[in-house]
């Protein structure tokens, strides 16, 4: 699982293990596996690399309005 998100809050301290990425390193083309992506960073994959994760790849869950699961084949 990746984990990219806009916050100063640390997962592990609510018990989420993911690993360290930069979302620059991945955005343009990911490898397989789960994606949780926030709103932010999808919006900033858009505008700088000119990808619409929204419509390329399949959500599969939302956590809460502004975090998205993405599982990339």
């Amino acid at each position: 699982m990746k984990l990219f998100y806009f916050t100063t809050d640390r997962p592990e301290y609510y018990g989420i293990r993911a690993e360290p990425t930069r979302f620059a390193d991945v955005a343009r083309t990911p490898e397989p596996g789960i994606y949780i992506i926030g709103a932010y960073d999808l919006i900033r994959a858009r505008a700088y690399y000119g990808i619409d994760w929204l419509k390329r790849y399949k959500v599969v869950d939302r956590v809460g309005y502004s975090v998205y699961v993405f599982r990339v084949e």
